[in-house]
């Protein structure tokens, strides 16, 4: 499993999804090989281009974990143009839940978080914050894996 994420220089969100992907890697006894981790812009084409790198690898990935859909839809774009079939030579997990995110082909396997509920929070953390009241600076919100059309188990071949 390989793993492209946002820039996480100045961007706690990035740093935050890397590290909870990190720490179940390790509690699952797995680790993450630096070569197997590549941050990129937040774009379609510079996602791409971290996708032709790790399909480009000798041990290529089965699966790939994006710290983001939009960079999912660049893994998933560049994928299919290099000739895999997804899910059945590789699977692509996103993260945030976007709306495109069901509507693609295939459909992709997302993390949802609750942004309705995380913007009102920050929304309510600013008024309170302005009005010089007392705040809580970290609050945790239900999230939930979304199983679509991009994944599915490792091939038999490789187990």
């Amino acid at each position: 499993m390989q793993l492209v994420s946002a820039l996480q220089r100045n961007n706690d969100r990035a740093s935050a999804r890397v590290a909870g992907f990190r720490r179940a890697l390790t509690e699952n006894g797995l680790e993450l090989p630096s070569q197997w981790h590549v941050e990129v812009p937040y774009t379609l084409d510079d996602a791409r281009e971290a996708a032709r790198y790790l399909l480009g690898l000798e041990d290529r990935p089965t699966a790939v974990v994006c710290g983001n859909d939009v960079i999912a839809y660049g893994v998933l774009l560049e994928a299919e143009r290099s000739g895999f079939s997804m899910p059945r030579d590789l699977s692509v997990v996103g993260f945030d839940d976007l709306d495109w995110s069901r509507h693609l082909r295939p459909s992709l396997t997302t993390i949802h978080v609750p942004t309705g509920e995380t913007w009102q929070r920050a929304g309510e953390y600013l008024v309170r914050s302005l009005a010089g009241e007392q705040t809580i600076m970290h609050r945790e919100i239900d999230f939930s894996l979304v199983v679509r059309e991009s994944t599915a188990a490792p091939p038999k071949s490789l187990k």
